[in-house]
């Protein structure tokens, strides 16, 4: 009797949801999926047939959704004429948008319809102009953050600890370039497993850019706190890997864990539901900005630190050395402005939702990183170029001016400078 209670009940609750489906194709929608036309937001897909694509072609514009079930601001009517959606002053031409209700975490069945919507036609140019801009701009950055390793990896003199810190945040933010430029050209070609492992790539490689940053702000902290420090170079390096792959590689699990887990009580971060990237402010406070503001605030106090002490002290140090140690401060100084500055302006971008001119050439610098990070640590810095003039790689010999000046990061210094920071490694 049960058994056939059971079975009486989800017939009629099917027959319900098919109903709903006709309905909305017989007011002249058309309906995101087929048979009850429900639509699996946790994994993006037709609730009973995950194989079958949703019926909604933007030719490559985007989508993205009108949801009254959460905003009242998406409300929308179908007109029953034309078939056209209307929300607020928006027509929505009917072969541009389809409907469905949507299943939420738990089977929870939303009570109105949602609608996936293309992008406007005329919002396409803009749109893909701007994205091959900060595309091009990464593939630049990730060219000059490689161009950097290069010079680091022939020239030892550059392969101190500080420098393998180095080494390690620009292969970090190399790989986030490359892989966001991806994200931003072909975002919408990728399957939806792709694209949210390309997001959840991306995220990893973010965070451990940032992580590694953090690291090379203590690193200057501890040089100039401490004279003699109880830890060797190796011990340090395995400390500091310890810290800046296993911070974000906890981050990551953490995501994944919550993308896999239905539960209302879980900020999730929704890779794949809207796009290729989190599902929105909240999700990325959460999961990404949000830690960066912390590990930025603990740089510009490490540095606040290193700047009043170096101001304390400078009576104590021989004037070789505190001219080292200043030039040092600065250099990461502003490698720590470079990469920090442009994130805060993209913060508070995302707060105010504007897409001035202004934020535009912020955004673009942001995505330069690469270049000026190559400027910082090679271009001006006459270690690295009189270390290149030194080694010769690959039997080319560089330009002797480039050998010319005075080198105020190690200039008469080097013996001094070793058992300082104890970073100068073996070659």
């Amino acid at each position: 009797m049960a058994d056939r209670r059971t079975s009486r009940t989800a017939a009629i609750s099917a027959m319900y949801w098919m109903l709903v489906g006709l309905a909305t194709v017989a007011r002249g929608a058309t309906p995101c999926c087929p048979g009850s036309n429900l639509l699996n937001m946790k994994q993006t897909h037709c609730d009973e047939f995950p194989d079958v694509a949703v019926r909604i072609n933007c030719n490559g514009s985007g989508i993205f959704i009108l949801d009254p079930n959460e905003l009242p601001d998406d409300v929308f009517t179908v007109d029953p004429t034309t078939g056209n959606l209307l929300s607020g002053k928006d027509i929505i031409q009917h072969n541009k948008f389809c409907l469905a209700r949507k299943r939420e975490d738990g089977g929870k069945i939303s009570v109105l319809d949602i609608a996936l919507v293309c992008f406007p036609e005329e919002d396409l140019p803009a749109t893909s102009h701007h994205y091959i801009i900060y595309s091009a701009c990464l593939l630049v950055s990730s060219f000059f953050l490689l161009v950097t390793l290069i010079v680091y990896l022939l020239v030892p003199e550059l392969r101190d600890l500080q420098g393998k810190c180095l080494m390690f945040s620009m292969s970090s933010l190399c790989l986030a370039d490359i892989s966001l430029a991806i994200l931003q050209l072909h975002s919408h070609n990728l399957s939806n497993t792709m694209c949210v492992a390309q997001a959840f790539f991306t995220y990893f490689w973010m965070l451990s850019a940032f992580f590694w940053l953090n690291v090379v702000s203590f690193n200057v902290w501890r040089t100039v706190r401490f004279h003699h420090f109880p830890l060797s170079d190796g011990q340090l390096l395995i400390c500091f890997c310890v810290f800046a792959i296993g911070g974000p590689l906890l981050f990551l699990a953490v995501a994944l864990a919550t993308h896999h887990t239905a539960s209302a009580n879980l900020i999730q971060p929704n890779f794949g539901v809207t796009s290729c990237w989190f599902g929105g402010h909240k999700e990325e406070w959460a999961y990404l900005y949000g830690p960066m503001a912390v590990l930025l605030f603990l740089n510009t106090v490490y540095f606040i630190w290193t700047a009043w002490r170096l101001w304390k002290d400078c009576q104590s140090h021989s004037v070789p050395k505190l001219r080292c140690l200043r030039f040092k401060c600065l250099l990461y100084l502003k490698l720590f402005l470079v990469m920090g500055i442009p994130w805060i302006f993209e913060v508070i971008s995302v707060i105010i939702d504007e897409s001035t001119g202004f934020w535009l050439v912020m955004d673009i610098l942001n995505c330069l990183q690469g270049l000026i990070i190559f400027l910082i640590l090679v271009v001006f810095r006459k270690k690295a170029l009189r270390g290149l003039v030194r080694n010769r790689p690959w039997g080319f010999n560089c330009p002797k001016r480039w050998a010319v000046g005075v080198d105020e990061e190690s200039e008469g210094m080097l013996a001094e400078e070793e058992e300082l920071s104890q970073t100068q490694i073996r070659t």
